[in-house]
């Protein structure tokens, strides 16, 4: 038999895991660069509070994260207009961690009829990222 010489042989490099890296490139830099008003989900009607003032929407290290209302029992997230898992939401909170430190602000605007429990999980998934300055958004009550 033949020796088969190793120039012979077909090299092939496995790309899924950079496929998963490039995507979260795509989404963080999309959410990094998108106008703070796209980030603002205005269909979202928030909990009427007369305790609080409004969270601040602007700033540089701040995060919005908009929980929208569900039809089952999945939490629906979204960052900057893209939906976006819990697993991936603790992946792009983390790398903003890493980028900015941990003085990244994080507003959660929940709908007002929403169920605790999305709002829960959402904040689980930024205390994996490490993070800890986290206010809620609510409109003032008339």
């Amino acid at each position: 038999t033949a020796m088969r010489n190793a120039r012979d042989e077909k090299l092939e490099t496995p790309i899924t895991s950079m496929i998963d890296i490039v995507f979260l490139l795509i989404i963080f830099f999309v959410i990094t660069s998108t106008i703070q008003q796209e980030a603002v989900d205005h269909a979202l009607v928030l909990a009427k509070s007369k305790w609080t003032e409004p969270a601040s929407l602007e700033g540089v290290n701040k995060v919005i994260i908009n929980v929208g209302s569900t039809s089952g029992s999945e939490t629906i997230v979204s960052i900057g207009g893209i939906h976006v898992g819990l697993v991936k939401l603790t992946q792009l909170l983390t790398v903003q961690r890493q980028r900015h430190g941990e003085n990244v602000q994080i507003v959660i605007r929940a709908a007002g009829d929403l169920e605790f429990r999305h709002v829960d999980a959402v904040m689980s998934a930024v205390g994996d990222a490490n993070l800890s300055r986290v206010r809620l958004a609510a409109s003032a009550e008339e």
